[in-house]
């Protein structure tokens, strides 16, 4: 299954408006990995629970940061 690809300057840009959360326990996936999965839902249009395995991510893991980063207006600083 094909990724989104995204090159070097637009994660640059991007990772700079992600905020970053120190919980305890289990470390936190990725936001690259998480980002690559949550646009590759938002291009396809597939259901949140279609996410393939490929991603290495769980298709919960992913929603959850995506509601996260909805909360912290990530995608509206970026635009």
């Amino acid at each position: 299954m094909k990724q989104f690809y995204m090159n070097k300057k637009f994660w640059k840009e991007i990772k700079k408006i992600i905020p970053i959360k120190n919980k305890k326990g289990r470390p936190r996936k990725g936001a690259k990995k998480i980002m690559q999965a949550v646009f590759y839902i938002l291009k396809t249009g597939i259901p949140w629970k279609a996410l393939p395995k490929s991603f290495l991510v769980s298709a919960s893991t992913v929603h959850r940061r995506f509601q996260e980063w909805i909360q912290n207006l990530v995608f509206f600083k970026f635009w």
